[in-house]
């Protein structure tokens, strides 16, 4: 089992299990954020702009401070475990990073109880919001913990397994965010400790399924190399993060916490294309690092799944912009309506934020993955500097134009680095793939001309669009030829002719 995620029985076989692993992390990802948006009419009517702007911006500087806290360890951690083929290293390895995460979670959760006051004051200019701040930084540090038993289920392939974990956690959220923010009406509070429940369920549920007994000999000698290996990571998280999230504080500096929420609604509704895109991605990982050593090989498969992920992913992108209308208008309450104008963009960053994490396997090949930092702060700076020229005047759609340069840049600066170093080069398709992503703008641009003033006749067109795309893609991705076999093989096709 524990080579099954590294080596290849046929050609087909690698694309099997990158598949059949996507599909089993996006059907679970599926769920999660089908019932969040289910649950979106229920917490708007109890939850204000403002509580969701205060829950938005501490479950950024959670997310923040892990980055820290993480070490970044999320990534050594692979770099080590697939640098051998032994099982009791592996093991050891799993075991070494489990240990210094703990630690390193209960630091930050500590941390939280004794400066939550000034992080409240500091982040949201009020001390008044301290035991949210609490609650929020132990969701985060228990997040931490649970690092190491979350990427053994994914190296060792096991998705099925991630996915029943993940979902336990998922109903342990929505039990007891519903019970603290409709029963007990705890507002901003409730939703954070909802979050906290959950996340403490998920990580105790990771560890039942991942973890087994440590080795009777076991020792920390990869705690070190863990660490070493880690930390040039931390500001590479930091950037990825501040990339994502910065456009929230002069957000709330210059409009408010109730301009926040409202942001952040939509960029939530945005953000359920990440969860496919991670889910992609956390198949992705262990596929594309099992051709260490095969670089050749590397070169034309990745190239070739770069394709499909543009055209799959891009067409997706383009639904969240041709329905975030009618979507925000069914799903939260009229005071939420702004949140559809920045649905669309928020998909685009996240896949774009997928395509950069698709171009580094041959960083990891050479192990010269430390050279994206320079990159990220590029692009960070980008969007720090977009947002201070751009927020103040254009508000939650300077926010969302904001990040999506920033990750535009990321991915050209990348792009353009890597063809500079001595790596393996990906033969890239950039002719179906500019042709796609010129299709996408289009459709893009398109979908803001559509009026749901009139419901049926607004999706009437989203909907002639959704097919008329969806043609062109299969046709740019599926060539003659292959069409052809196809229907040959198809024997019904034939028998109708």
């Amino acid at each position: 089992m524990e080579q099954s995620g590294t080596q290849s029985g046929t050609k087909e076989s690698p694309m099997k299990r990158l598949v059949a692993g996507s599909v089993i992390y996006g059907l679970g990802n599926v769920a999660n954020k089908l019932v969040t948006l289910l649950l979106l009419p229920i917490f708007t009517t109890y939850l204000t702009p403002e509580d969701y702007g205060v829950v938005s911006m501490l479950t950024v500087v959670g997310g923040f401070t892990a980055s820290i806290f993480a070490l970044g360890l999320s990534s050594s951690i692979g770099i080590l475990y697939f640098d051998t083929r032994e099982p009791r290293q592996r093991q050891r390895i799993i075991w070494n990073a489990a240990i210094v995460l703990f630690a390193s979670a209960m630091i930050m959760a500590l941390a939280g109880l004794i400066l939550a006051t000034p992080l409240s004051r500091i982040f949201l200019n009020d001390a008044g919001y301290a035991e949210h701040t609490k609650i929020a930084l132990a969701t985060a540090a228990a997040g931490v913990a649970g690092i190491p038993w979350q990427l053994r289920l994914q190296f060792e392939e096991r998705p099925v397994a991630f996915v029943i974990v993940s979902a336990l956690g998922l109903v342990a959220t929505t039990a007891a965010s519903l019970w603290f923010v409709v029963m007990l009406d705890r507002g901003a509070i409730g939703a954070l400790t909802g979050s906290l429940v959950g996340q403490l369920v998920g990580t105790v549920l990771l560890l039942i399924a991942a973890a087994d007994k440590p080795p009777l000999d076991q020792n920390f000698n990869f705690a070190g190399r863990l660490i070493y290996h880690g930390l040039p990571f931390i500001p590479s998280f930091g950037f990825i993060f501040l990339l994502q999230n910065w456009v929230r504080w002069p957000l709330e500096w210059h409009h408010g916490l109730d301009d926040v929420g409202i942001y952040s609604v939509g960029a939530n509704i945005g953000v359920a294309l990440g969860l496919f895109v991670n889910a992609f991605l956390s198949a992705w990982t262990p596929f594309a690092l099992s051709y260490a050593g095969r670089e050749d090989e590397a070169a034309a498969v990745l190239g070739r799944i770069t394709l499909y992920y543009v055209a799959g992913f891009g067409f997706l992108t383009c639904l969240f912009f041709l329905y975030a209308a009618p979507v925000v208008q069914w799903f939260t309450q009229p005071t939420f309506a702004r949140a559809a104008e920045v649905v669309g963009l928020s998909a685009v960053g996240q896949f774009l934020s997928g395509l950069f994490m698709m171009m580094l396997p041959p960083l990891y090949f050479a192990k010269r993955v430390q050279v994206v930092v320079v990159t990220q702060a590029i692009a960070t700076t980008v969007v720090i500097g977009c947002g201070e020229l751009v927020v103040p005047r254009f508000g939650i759609h300077g926010a969302a134009i904001s990040v999506v340069l920033g990750f535009l840049v990321l991915v050209v600066i990348q792009w353009v680095v890597m063809n500079r170093l001595p790596v393996v080069k990906i033969r890239y398709d950039f002719r179906r793939a500019g042709f796609l992503m010129l299709l996408f703008g289009v459709v893009a641009a398109v979908s803001f001309s559509i009026d749901f003033a009139s419901l049926g006749l607004g999706l009437l067109l989203a909907i002639g669009v959704t097919i008329g795309t969806g043609a062109v893609v299969f046709l740019q991705i599926c060539r003659l030829e292959e069409i052809l076999l196809v229907i040959k093989r198809t024997p019904w096709l034939l028998q109708n002719k």
